[in-house]
């Protein structure tokens, strides 16, 4: 049956017209309709969970739970989706999407917004080259529309090009607030929907659930990533590739301005503390000689680079004019002191003089050992939950085999726990300390529903293995103690 109003239905005895579906997520579907008293378009966003809702077989309109088990967490929804539709109605920014109307019909709720005529972000770029100034154009509206959201405490948290349009006048109009949440009064927060992500325009905190650290720096690396895939045509790349390659993960063509790489950059920092920490940022630090602190190892900007070249060849100048006048003092003692043996003294000590003066010239030291990771290994967790009575653990085994030298792995794992079990493939990155992160790059039984899997590993200095991995299955968060682990 089919998940959608036909074309033609009608909402509030008559009052909306149904005419066609724009689109359907993971917990509503959005309609364009037709205000019948004065035939305005408009559009409406009805509550409807996948895999939570059906149709009702009897009039294919009326939304139904698909079981008894559901019911909670549509009623829950529900009330979410109530505030959702106020507090957009609320606001008051020519590009956010206005809500004028709420109601509840069919058993579930429904609210009416503008319907913005025009193309998304994301089909815009597939269709033409977006120029350097339009993309900066784009960032200032999205930033102007964040400074508003961020004023009320919400954090928008999908923010991607398809959930951006354009309308006739070139403006942007940020849509889909499904993925939102706000901050009450008080501190507590509150979600207009389950935690969900879109991969590639999430940063870690909101990939592993960390509601506690949400905050203006998550929509900043949603937004980087936005306008680096309209500028590139590219994927964003990974939270795994920015870690283990820095700015080599970043594909971007010579027509990108230093400036703008560097402010995409700032904004997709792993780090929420090293991202923009509100919209302010932007414009207190225009330079990004400021704001782009190197945190990529190879990431110098050519002025740093050019400066450290300059000190470099003074260094030299400065220890070559000593050298010299070192050695006009030989000559001197040499013609003023005819005792071979005194000569021979001085001479031994201005040469020593020489070797300490040269010794100081900088030399760079040999990068650190790091270890090798290839094997297998068994880590051990007690999620500190119940079933039953009995304690759930997981027992999990990772194998790793290298890919790229010592720094680069590829491998499986695999999760055997209280009626549970997961496998995938991983990818890893040792770094050197002596540390390696893993990431799960698949999940087939989709049991990781909020995030990819990530532990970290170390060797301690007395050749002992630690490691933090999630508190459960699930939710993936990261244990404060020490996960038992060891190598097979």
């Amino acid at each position: 049956m089919n998940a959608s109003l036909n074309n033609g239905a009608t909402l509030q005895n008559g009052k909306y017209v149904i005419v066609k579906t724009l689109g359907q997520g993971g917990f509503g579907i959005t309609y364009q309709a037709v205000q019948s008293d004065n035939q305005r378009q408009v559009a409406i966003k009805e509550l409807f969970m996948q895999g939570i809702n059906e149709r009702s077989s009897a009039d294919s309109t009326t939304v139904v739970v698909s079981n008894q088990a559901n019911s909670m967490p549509f009623s829950q929804q529900r009330s979410k989706f109530e505030k959702e539709a106020r507090r957009l109605s609320e606001l008051d920014e020519p590009h956010i999407v206005k809500v004028y109307d709420f109601f509840e019909e069919n058993e579930t709720a429904y609210y009416v917004m503008d319907y913005v005529q025009g193309r998304s972000l994301a089909d815009v770029s597939k269709a033409q080259v977006v120029t350097e100034q339009q993309a900066y154009d784009y960032l200032e509206q999205m930033l102007a529309t964040l400074r508003t959201l961020h004023q009320h405490h919400i954090w928008h948290l999908d923010i991607k090009p398809a959930n951006i349009l354009i309308n006739d006048q070139n403006q942007l109009i940020l849509i889909d607030f499904g993925a939102s949440k706000h901050i009450e009064h008080g501190g507590m927060m509150t979600t207009s929907s389950a935690l969900a992500y879109t991969p590639g325009f999430a940063p870690p905190e909101q990939m592993q659930g960390n509601m506690d650290k949400f905050g203006p720096w998550t929509d900043f690396y949603a937004l980087g990533a936005t306008i680096y895939q309209i500028l590139t045509r590219q994927t964003p790349p990974s939270i795994a590739d920015i870690l283990g390659e820095g700015v080599g993960a970043f594909a971007f063509s010579q027509t990108v301005s230093y400036d703008m790489q560097q402010r995409i950059m700032w904004m997709m920092r792993p780090n929420y503390k090293e991202r923009p920490q509100q919209v302010d940022d932007f414009y207190y630090y225009q330079d990004p000689q400021t704001v782009a602190v190197n945190q990529y190892g190879d990431d110098i900007p050519p002025q740093q680079t050019h400066s450290k070249s300059n000190s470099m060849l003074l260094g030299f100048i400065v220890t070559a004019l000593v050298a010299l006048l070192i050695l006009l003092v030989i000559f001197i003692v040499r013609r003023q002191s005819s005792d071979d043996t005194s000569i021979g003294q001085e001479v031994a000590a201005v040469d020593s003089t020489v070797a300490e003066t040269v010794s100081e010239e900088p030399v760079e030291e040999a990068a650190p050992q790091i270890r090798r990771w290839d094997g297998t290994y068994t880590a051990e967790h007690c999620a500190g939950e119940t079933y039953g009575g009995t304690a759930i653990c997981f027992i999990t085994t990772i194998q790793l085999s290298s890919v790229n030298g010592t720094e680069e792995y590829t491998g499986t794992m695999s999760v055997d726990g209280y009626q549970t079990g997961w496998s995938g493939r991983i990818s890893a990155t040792a770094f050197d300390d002596n540390t390696i992160k893993v990431w799960v790059s698949s999940s087939p039984d989709q049991m990781f529903t909020n995030g990819d899997a990530i532990c970290r590993i170390k060797y301690n200095d007395n050749g002992t293995l630690s490691a933090e991995w999630f508190r459960a299955i699930v939710d993936c968060d990261f244990v404060e103690q020490n996960t038992k682990i060891t190598k097979n």
